[in-house]
């Protein structure tokens, strides 16, 4: 078990590290993103794989094709992505990428300094 000091020594780091993310996304430019439950999976698996076709992501997903390409289609409406035609498959990707990879890159550094913060679960307060 750990004394209060060493306790102490270690929320003191990950303060400033959460000190260094925080400046990093404060130097982004603004972007409000809200994303419903709905498009969620099919937003972090698209940052994943960079960009798909309806049906990669439905592999990454589990759900229908069908399903991904209405949520793809919804999402590029509302200016998240982008497509591409590439033969006879539309492919989407994110429109602003680096916007989302400075934070994940920063989350895994944090996960793997301190493995205990992956165990961490976060409630999201669902709105109806």
């Amino acid at each position: 078990m750990r004394n209060a000091f060493e306790i102490g020594l270690a929320l003191e780091k990950i303060l400033r590290k959460l000190d260094a993310i925080d400046a990093k996304v404060n130097g982004l430019p603004q972007v409000q993103i809200q994303v419903s439950n709905r498009f969620l999976p099919t937003f972090i698996a698209l940052t994943k794989l960079g960009c798909g076709t309806a049906s990669q992501l439905s592999r990454v997903t589990g759900r229908t094709r069908a399903f991904e390409s209405k949520n793809l289609n919804e999402m590029r409406a509302m200016g998240l992505l982008d497509k591409q035609r590439r033969g006879k498959s539309q492919v989407f990707f994110l429109k602003q990428p680096n916007l989302f990879s400075a934070i994940q890159e920063d989350g895994m550094q944090m996960e793997a300094e301190f493995p205990s913060l992956a165990n961490l679960s976060y409630i999201s307060e669902r709105r109806d």
